[in-house]
């Protein structure tokens, strides 16, 4: 999942508009806003295209394309042996 706000700002940092950014990427302007919106996923070579495009080094490029809510979530839903209890009471 990408971290939305970090990329927005990174692009703003840069000066990168949207139609800026599609055609550096060569990804299409709907796909783009859609990936970033974390309405469709990234593959490993859309997510490299954008590191690229936006200038991204090391760990800076995790937190923009690996976002700790994911983590998270993952780390806080209930186990399978709390859904069992719950569902027997």
């Amino acid at each position: 999942m990408l971290n939305t706000k970090k990329i927005e700002e990174r692009m703003a940092e840069l000066g990168l508009t949207m139609p800026a950014l599609t055609e550096l990427s060569g990804i299409r302007k709907p796909a783009l806003e859609r990936i970033i919106h974390n309405q469709s996923g990234a593959d490993t070579v859309v997510t490299e295209q954008l590191r690229v495009c936006l200038r991204l080094e090391g760990k800076d490029a995790g937190e923009y394309f690996f976002c700790n809510d994911v983590a998270f979530r993952a780390t806080s839903s209930p186990q399978p042996h709390e859904m069992l209890h719950s569902a027997q009471s």
